[in-house]
């Protein structure tokens, strides 16, 4: 079976230092868990997330969807946005 390659262009780069709202990240990341069925995401946020040598990568859709390292997981609705309006504000 053939795979389709879509390329979006990057329309806004951001780096983030501010302690809080890492440190809330952070607490976002940790309580993440994986969904537990396969269904596609509408992402539209893609953050790569830097700590030295590692790397992370963090997709988040318009109004839902959240995978984080290619795993779907469950929506913090409240915590999402947390992330946006940070990424929006900028």
């Amino acid at each position: 079976m053939g795979s389709t390659i879509y390329s979006f262009p990057i329309l806004h780069e951001l780096t983030v230092s501010d302690p809080v709202f890492l440190a809330h990240l952070e607490k976002y990341l940790k309580d993440l868990t994986p969904y537990d069925k396969e269904i596609g995401a509408d992402v539209r946020i893609k953050g790569i997330i830097y700590y030295g040598e590692k790397t992370d990568a963090l997709c988040l859709g318009e109004y839902f969807d959240v995978v984080f390292n290619d795993q779907m997981m469950n929506d913090h609705k409240e915590k999402l946005n947390l992330v946006k309006s940070k990424l929006y504000t900028e």
